[in-house]
């Protein structure tokens, strides 16, 4: 059961909550910034529409067609496991995936300076 349950949609979900925190929320034109001014080079266009529009699109769409897949009547007859084996198996994705969109969804912690004041205090920018 663990084996089964416990990758597909975690780590894609995962993949997807990545890309929305470092390329939409934190910003690939920062990121794009801080990496030339410590390196000296820039993040191709190319990466940057793949990792801003493809990759999430792609993504999302594998957590879709997996979630069809595992509450499909095909998979659980194929299974042949009790409900309640089939829902503790299920949690195994599902509690995670709340989680990470309720702490996602918290704007901002009492007391806490924001990255881009952090960034204009280091690098200036």
């Amino acid at each position: 059961m663990f084996d089964e349950l416990s990758c597909g949609v975690s780590l894609l979900f995962c993949l997807l909550m990545e890309l929305i925190f470092i390329g939409y929320m934190f910003g690939i034109d920062k990121l794009d910034i801080l990496l030339e001014m410590q390196t000296g080079e820039r993040i191709p266009k190319i990466v940057k529409w793949i990792c801003m529009t493809f990759i999430p699109v792609f993504t999302s769409l594998m957590i879709v067609l997996n979630l069809i897949g595992e509450f499909s009547a095909e998979k659980a007859a194929a299974r042949n496991w009790d409900w309640w084996v089939t829902t503790l198996g299920r949690m195994l994705f599902i509690i995670p995936m709340c989680i990470g969109l309720f702490l996602g969804s918290i704007k901002k912690y009492p007391a806490q300076v924001s990255i881009y004041v952090l960034i204009e205090k280091q690098y200036g920018i």
